[in-house]
């Protein structure tokens, strides 16, 4: 079952009181991350207690750090493969939490690529083909990838579901939990509005290419 986020608990709580990494706490503490927003707040200790998380925030309200500083601290940098999942309705926005990811994952020796439609899938291939623990991408450019065989993601552990509420993208999610892309055992992790996987294993497909 998944909790239920309000954003309108008290912000201001220091980052220190969070079973974070010591090299993550350091990381913060260089990039002036003290104390927590509301969404932070309320979110961070449940995902780090392992639960799945449905939150919404608005815009500005520090939510990537939200999941991220999470996913982050779960995920293996010794196991060279993709641990967890953001996905993102526009490139714009995928662009966005990929430079956040690596930015908080900046002494934590894991690894993060993003890949989004609108640019040739050659460079995005041979990054994922190195081997990354956090993979962002578009929906539209995931399923380009997968079709290529590109993108491994059985052992996929986390997803989160960036803006989920924007339905045209969402639609195209569910053909990811759907096709069983990942596995069905990977759990959510707080964003704007995120849902764990279920659903039937059917056959994935997509029609068309270099989508959103």
């Amino acid at each position: 079952m998944s909790e239920n986020v309000s954003t309108e608990e008290s912000g201001h709580r220091p980052f220190g009181e969070l079973s974070l990494s010591p090299a993550m706490l350091a990381n913060l503490g260089q990039l002036e991350y003290i104390a927590m927003t509301p969404i932070q707040a309320a979110s961070l200790p449940l995902a780090l207690a392992g639960n799945d998380l449905i939150a919404q925030a608005k815009t500005g309200s520090g939510k990537t750090a939200a999941f991220g500083l999470a996913l982050l601290n779960k995920l293996n940098p010794k196991n060279f493969a993709v641990q967890a999942m953001v996905l993102c309705p526009t490139r714009e926005l995928a662009d966005q939490v990929a430079q956040q990811v690596k930015l908080y994952a900046k002494y934590t020796n894991l690894r993060s690529a993003v890949v989004f439609g609108g640019m040739d899938m050659k460079p995005q291939t041979l990054e994922l083909k190195k081997g990354v623990e956090v993979l962002v991408a578009t929906p539209g450019r995931l399923l380009d990838h997968i079709e290529a065989k590109n993108a491994v993601l059985n052992q996929v552990e986390y997803v989160v579901l960036d803006e989920a509420d924007r339905s045209g993208d969402t639609r195209r999610s569910c053909r990811l939990r759907a096709g069983g892309a990942v596995p069905r055992h990977a759990r959510a992790a707080p964003v704007h509005r995120v849902h764990r996987r279920h659903g039937h294993r059917s056959g994935l497909r997509a029609a068309g290419r270099h989508r959103q």
